[in-house]
């Protein structure tokens, strides 16, 4: 469920609770950018005889974008979580 949820959204999921009362919880975070690989990206790499990773160097400025979010995220989370008392 959080998977699809976090697809539907343009979320990652940072954690997922489970209450005393047993409520389950979804906790996402937003991301800015996002990877689509296009037809002219994608196609040649499936049509090419032998893959050959460079051929996906076209989304390298974003995944590089995408995992500055990510440790952004991380970062923020790992100073906050001290700061956060559960019962």
């Amino acid at each position: 469920m959080r998977d699809a949820l976090a697809r539907r959204t343009g979320a990652f999921c940072l954690g997922d609770t489970l209450d005393h009362h047993g409520s389950h919880s979804v906790i996402l975070g937003p991301m800015r950018h996002a990877i689509r690989i296009l037809p002219d990206v994608l196609v040649p790499a499936l049509r090419a005889e032998v893959f050959e990773p460079s051929m996906l160097d076209a989304l390298l400025p974003k995944l590089a974008l995408m995992g500055d979010d990510l440790h952004w995220w991380a970062t923020a989370l790992a100073a906050a979580r001290p700061a956060i008392q559960t019962p």
